[in-house]
């Protein structure tokens, strides 16, 4: 059987509200075609969040950034996950959350 392909969402937590309708546009991957989608939204609580996500950084296939101004300046998901996906030549995706009328995605 062939291993799934991973998809890593990375964001800054000041733009959670983009996550959700984000997340609805991809559910199709996961229905349809197998695909995992992971983000951190998915840590168990109790669990130790930092180890978590490089777990899930290691195992993606593809990371997909939502990419803001808090983003770009964001020391954790430019210094620790950008940089380990780049390191990996992960591909890298991006979504941009301005110019993003929520009200015609929900």
């Amino acid at each position: 059987m062939t291993e799934s392909v991973k998809i890593f969402i990375t964001y800054s937590h000041k733009d959670q509200d983009y996550l959700a309708p984000l997340l609805g546009y991809l559910a199709g991957l996961e229905i349809y075609h197998g695909v995992t989608l992971w983000n951190d939204g998915k840590i168990d609580p109790g669990n130790l969040w930092d180890q978590t996500i490089k777990d899930q950084m290691a195992q993606a296939h593809i990371a997909l950034a939502l990419v803001s101004e808090t983003f770009l300046n964001s020391w954790y998901c430019q210094r620790v996950e950008i940089d380990a996906f780049l390191q990996r030549n992960v591909p890298l995706g991006v979504c941009r959350t301005y110019g993003v009328d929520t009200k015609k995605l929900g």
